[in-house]
């Protein structure tokens, strides 16, 4: 509904460019939601399973330090950037994480890997922690990092073997067990909070299919830079991307916004009366097509037409100046705006002549809009210091009814009560009007 009465439905950008992604949707639900003790309890069982896993490998393996264990920081470094990096898609969004969680596997010591993973994701989420729960939000952190379980385990299992003579098959394994344990926390932690595993399904597909073209990168990468370390800095080339990627994207979206708020101004001020500041005719032609449609849905529906002519517009251009004529024609559309409904089109039809329409539902009582108008116009004309005076008319157009039909009822009622009053004989408000009639808003 605009400023001006003019009720319509609010213009949509263009699709998949300002509407926010569903899981942009699911993480702000996810991160308001209230700790409840379900929730409490799964984000400190997850944190659990991550911190017990992490003491297991490092006392399970004893591998001396060596100075290329340094390179668990810049690894970590790089994965805490890539997990602050979202880039949000219709479908869900991703960050650029899998070739890094592949290096930190597949280069540290198996005593360290999952404890780096662990620091990387816990410090990569910090700006999403509750502010008013920080250890429930640290547990939600921690237990972020059960996606490395699956695949710590699979490498365990296989002996740990040399990142040169890891199998196919067991890549393959400890991809599919990341998901199963990324895919499970998932849906737990959304059970607790009222996520449907139907609202989770389509984020999730996204994100495990980016993941799965991302791993094959991540380990060719690795495997390159056991003879060439220099080839380490390549795992930075997917995060620069997205973030070039996600900088483009709201450029765009900045771009859109601003050629739809041009948009709707032009076509704002192409359907306005510059004098009145009320809807044009262009405007009443749409309306009076919208309503027509209204009235023929099954919800059954009617219209309310009110036409208003202004009297004596020519004699005061003529006698007082156009200043004082623009001032009768502001009143009027004034007036007519007041009495109408919010959601009414109020229009200046053209020259002295005046339009009010909108549709309401069963049962709804039709006021006393003539009355309520001269009470209106009286109180201008001592206001201004001349006469504000319109002739009225009101048609109804009942559901299935003829809209433009009621509009011509509502001028020809509008014309009828300007020659009664010249006549000095102001017509009754039809009965059938004042008691109400069968339509509701």
């Amino acid at each position: 509904m605009t400023e001006h009465g003019r009720h319509r439905k609010e213009e949509r950008p263009p699709e998949g460019v300002l509407e926010a992604p569903p899981v942009e949707a699911l993480r702000d639900e996810l991160k308001q939601a209230s700790a409840t003790f379900a929730d409490r309890f799964t984000a400190a069982a997850l944190a659990l399973m991550v911190v017990v896993t992490a003491v297991v490998m490092a006392v399970s393996y004893h591998q001396p330090v060596s100075p290329s264990d340094l390179l668990a920081i810049p690894l970590v470094v790089l994965y805490v950037i890539g997990y602050r990096t979202v880039f949000p898609s219709a479908a869900g969004g991703f960050v650029a994480t899998e070739p890094l969680l592949v290096a930190l596997l597949m280069t540290l010591p198996a005593q360290w890997a999952m404890t780096a993973l662990t620091v990387a994701v816990t410090v990569g989420g910090l700006d999403e922690w509750p502010r008013s729960h920080v250890v429930h939000g640290l547990l939600q952190r921690v237990g972020q990092a059960c996606h490395g379980i699956g695949p710590v385990l699979v490498l365990a299992l296989a002996g740990w073997p040399d990142v040169r003579h890891v199998g196919l098959g067991t890549l393959l394994l400890a991809l599919a067990a990341q998901f199963v344990f990324d895919g499970t926390a998932a849906l737990v932690r959304g059970s607790v909070q009222g996520v449907t595993p139907r609202q989770m399904a389509r984020p999730l597909l996204w994100t495990f299919s980016v993941d799965a073209l991302l791993a094959p990168i991540g380990f060719c990468i690795v495997v390159t830079a056991q003879d060439r370390p220099v080839a380490y800095l390549l795992l930075a080339t997917p995060i620069v991307l997205v973030r070039l990627m996600k900088a483009d994207r709201e450029s765009h979206r900045r771009y859109a916004e601003q050629m739809q708020s041009a948009y709707t101004e032009v076509r704002e001020q192409v359907q306005l009366d510059p004098l009145t500041g009320l809807h044009n005719r262009r405007a009443w032609d749409e309306a009076v097509a919208q309503a027509a449609v209204e009235v023929n849905n099954p919800d059954r529906r009617s219209a309310i037409v009110l036409i208003a002519d202004v009297d004596h517009l020519k004699v005061t251009n003529d006698t007082l100046g156009h200043d004082s004529g623009d001032t009768l024609l502001q009143e009027v559309g004034r007036i007519l705006q007041a009495l109408a409904p919010s959601d009414a089109t109020v229009a200046r039809l053209g020259g002295d002549e005046f339009g009010v329409l909108f549709t309401v539902s069963t049962g709804y009582l039709l006021p006393d809009f003539v009355g309520r108008a001269r009470a209106a116009l009286e109180a201008a004309t001592l206001r201004v210091g001349h006469l504000v005076s319109a002739s009225v008319g009101v048609a109804v157009c009942p559901p299935g009814g003829s809209v433009a039909d009621a509009v011509r009822r509502a001028d020809r009622a509008s014309a009828q009560d300007k020659s009664a009053r010249r006549a000095g004989r102001v017509a009754p408000w039809p009965e059938s009007l004042r008691e109400g009639i069968p339509v509701t808003r």
